[in-house]
């Protein structure tokens, strides 16, 4: 553990009491009195939420129990039935590298990736990646392991995931997936000593692969499969595993370190990265890796991962590394006759799986075209000037997105924010909602011809102030919602916990409860380092994602919904514009 602390369970009357504090700015005096109601019937004396507590504690004590938010936030990943990249399971990074000029070179970046890749893999395997730091306090860095050779497998009810990191510090994989216009191909990065091929062989061997990768044997394009909504994804699987050729295949897929896509799509702009990026036509992807590195066919770069193993901060921090050393790369001699050995990925099929690839491609072409993505950037308002201004840059955000949002919708919706909580052994993220009291009240003053901009200004620096705080809660394990989930857990896996209680705390079939799960804008950041987009999809149908960076020089969202709110999309993206701008001009007053 490296000195990390475990995952403290906070006492539960901290919890239930911000409960309520947190949701009063958005909801109504009714549901707020029903949640009072609740609350109090959760903190009684002999009370179900007194008993689920204790039962909570206890498991967080095991031994065998890094985390005990861990097992359930990966059962509720797990259980997600929805399409992958559609959602917000997968997530899509556009790395910062400018085009190629020609195939070669292309090429060339594609074997220069994988290298870096492969080394990153091997600092991770030997425990010799620098730990990171945030504030002083060590993160953990368990979540890197899971970062190669990690696959979600599609089942019935609820998935599987299955690694092939043991934790032990060796490599146990060596190889990878390429896929060209639906084609698999199976090679090694490494060789049998575990050391990384230099960049010229692995660019012989890619430039061998594609040029008789189009074997047209089986299903071509299976990967449109892992887009498709679980359920129907598991059935086909367990037609795919009844022949031995398919078995064979599907494991080297699993056990590979991540999948390299060539994609044929040559993106013009950073929306139009967004759907093409984050699953394309699907016939180039496999949505379950938990890696999946795209390389366009202008050379420009873009990688996904699948969350339920992951957060943000890990990826981010490969693409960094990955961007930083690509750049130094100088095109070498490479030619197809200094090959490595690789294998032909094949998945048999017949007519029935053939007419279900048809139904495949047409559903997601569908699903596609009510996916809506709209980019928002602000040139010359960065963290430089922020910061000079005593303005938090993420606290900025959340305000000028509040701001935005209530111009386009003409009422306070709930917000999420995504906090990342590494501070703790095997953490993984806590949930801060952006609207308090503070920020409504930013809002309305903003919007008040009357108001002064001295007093606009301590509007925002009240609410920034709130907002560190709320962010300062979430970081020391103060949070409310993860707790609430953990107890509620306790309670949906009763058998193995010795719960006996005949109905759950009534808090959790409240419409407060409901509410507060319902995320409307579910927002999220990291550090801007190495990338020029990060995109996916609403958490809910009627909702919004909004991802944003921030860079030293400019200002970065990405916003996306589905058709039925594309117009209010449209709306909220020139809000949002007109915020970032009127938020930074009461500062320069």
């Amino acid at each position: 553990m490296q000195n990390i602390p475990k995952l403290p369970v906070p006492p539960l009357e901290e919890t239930a009491r911000r409960y309520l504090s947190w949701i009063a700015p958005f909801v109504d005096s009714s549901v707020l009195k029903e949640a009072e109601e609740c609350v109090e019937e959760l903190l009684s004396e002999n009370g179900a939420g007194i008993f689920l507590q204790r039962k909570l504690e206890d498991f967080s004590q095991r031994e065998d129990v890094a985390n005990w938010l861990e097992p359930f936030w990966i059962e509720a990943y797990l259980s997600e039935r929805r399409s992958l990249p559609l959602y917000s399971n997968n997530v899509f990074y556009k790395l910062a590298l400018p085009p190629t000029s020609n195939e070669k070179e292309k090429i060339w970046r594609a074997a220069s990736l994988c290298h870096w890749a492969g080394r990153f893999y091997n600092l991770v395997m030997q425990d010799e990646l620098e730990p990171e730091w945030d504030h002083g306090q060590r993160l953990c860095m368990s979540q890197y392991k899971k970062l190669f050779g990690t696959t979600r497998i599609p089942r019935k009810s609820i998935d599987e995931i299955v690694s092939i990191c043991d934790g032990e510090g060796s490599a146990v994989s060596r190889h990878i997936t390429v896929i060209r216009e639906g084609c698999m191909a199976f090679v090694d990065i490494l060789d049998e000593n575990g050391e990384v091929f230099p960049v010229e062989r692995l660019a012989s061997g890619f430039m061998h692969i594609l040029k008789n990768i189009n074997h047209r044997e089986g299903i071509i394009g299976a990967g449109v499969f892992t887009a498709l909504p679980r359920e129907e994804w598991a059935s086909i699987w367990e037609i795919l595993e009844r022949e031995e050729l398919n078995r064979h295949t599907l494991n080297k897929l699993k056990s590979s370190l991540f999948v390299l896509s060539f994609d044929d799509a040559s993106p013009r702009t950073l929306e139009d990265f967004t759907i093409k990026g984050l699953v394309g036509s699907g016939r180039n992807r496999w949505c379950d890796k938990s890696l999946d590195i795209i390389v366009f066919e202008d050379g420009q770069v873009g990688l996904t991962m699948e969350h339920t193993y992951l957060d943000g901060s890990v990826v981010v921090r490969l693409c960094s590394y990955l961007v930083s050393n690509v750049k130094k790369e100088q095109v070498g001699y490479f030619g197809a006759e200094d090959c490595l050995p690789w294998e032909k990925g094949v998945l048999l099929g017949d007519e029935e799986l053939e007419g279900k690839l048809a139904e495949a491609e047409k559903w997601l072409e569908s699903a596609k075209a009510k996916s809506f993505f709209r980019v928002v950037e602000q040139e010359d308002i960065g963290r430089t000037s922020l910061r000079l201004k005593g303005i938090t840059p993420d606290a900025f955000c959340q305000m000028t997105l509040q701001l935005a949002q209530y111009k386009a919708m003409g009422k306070f919706v709930n917000s999420y924010e995504t906090i990342m909580m590494r501070h703790y052994h095997h953490g993984r993220t806590e949930a801060l909602r952006a609207v308090t009291f503070e920020s409504k009240e930013f809002v309305r003053t903003m919007l008040d011809k009357l108001s002064s901009p001295n007093k606009k200004w301590e509007a925002y620096i009240r609410a920034q102030k709130k907002h560190k705080m709320r962010i300062a809660l979430c970081k020391s394990a103060k949070g409310v919602e993860r707790h609430l989930f953990g107890l509620k857990s306790i309670y949906d896996h009763g058998d193995m916990f010795g719960v006996t209680l005949k109905s759950p705390p009534s808090l959790f079939e409240s419409r407060s409860w409901k509410i507060l799960n319902h995320s409307t804008i579910a927002t999220s950041t990291s550090s801007p380092d190495g990338l020029e987009l990060v995109c996916y999809g609403p958490v809910v149908e009627d909702g919004f994602g909004g991802r944003y960076l921030v860079f030293d020089d400019k200002v970065f969202f990405c916003l996306s919904a589905r058709k039925e709110q594309a117009e209010t999309l449209e709306i909220l993206s020139k809000s949002l514009m007109e915020a970032i701008i009127m938020t930074y001009r009461i500062a320069n007053l």
